[in-house]
């Protein structure tokens, strides 16, 4: 097998260029976890400045809720483990938070440790996306609640108002009938009276054209 050749001098600082041709975030911390690497999209996005960078603590960076998992994954890829994603928060010189997902594995030199290579995401925007859509979600079934209540709310004043008409109804019913009863019964009174005074043994007397009287039944 042939030996590898000697690197070449102009390998590092084309390996840099490239690193500062990427998006995400690239650094280096040492086994302190102080930072003794970073590319320039990280400068460009956090806006701290580079000289502040270096020798810095990755714990200083990144906001105090996330100090706990930061270091924990620290201390795995420190003990020779590829770190395990994760996401967490910092804070920019201007106050704006920042979303970054992090992904890190051990930086070895002859089989010893000598520090933590990792890479930092910007998932900002998808963030603000993702709480946008999360709050359209609980208002659109917020909404869709209210609706609904106020739809079976009309629906039961519309069953009262069918069940109050239906009952007004049948009493104007029920009083028309009764009405027609009244109207019909001095009608049938003086139709009973008439009859009778036309029944046997009423006799009255008629007088003809000739003057004489003559007895009627």
């Amino acid at each position: 097998m042939q030996k590898p050749k000697q690197k070449a001098p102009w390998l590092e600082k084309t390996l840099s260029s490239l690193s500062d041709c990427i998006s995400d975030g690239i650094y280096c911390l040492d086994t302190n976890g102080h930072f003794i690497f970073v590319n320039n999209s990280i400068v460009e996005k956090s806006g701290i400045p580079l000289e502040k960078l270096y020798g810095s603590h990755f714990l200083d960076v990144i906001q105090p809720e996330y100090h706990r998992l930061a270091r924990e994954n620290f201390e795995r890829v420190m003990n020779g483990k590829n770190g395990t994603p994760y996401e967490l928060t910092y804070k920019r010189p201007d106050g704006h938070l920042h979303v970054i997902e992090v992904q890190s594995r051990p930086i070895r030199d002859g089989g010893k440790i000598v520090g933590l290579l990792g890479i930092a995401r910007n998932i900002t925007d998808r963030k603000v996306a993702e709480q946008a859509l999360k709050a359209s979600e609980i208002n659109l079934s917020r909404l869709v609640k209210e609706r609904t209540a106020e739809f079976l709310e009309r629906n039961m004043e519309m069953a009262m108002e069918i069940t109050e008409y239906k009952r007004t109804e049948s009493a104007l019913r029920k009083r028309i009938r009764d009405l027609k009863v009244a109207l019909s019964a001095p009608l049938r009174t003086t139709e009973a009276s008439a009859s009778s005074d036309k029944g046997p043994g009423n006799k009255t007397s008629e007088r003809t054209k000739s003057g004489k009287k003559r007895a009627t039944h």
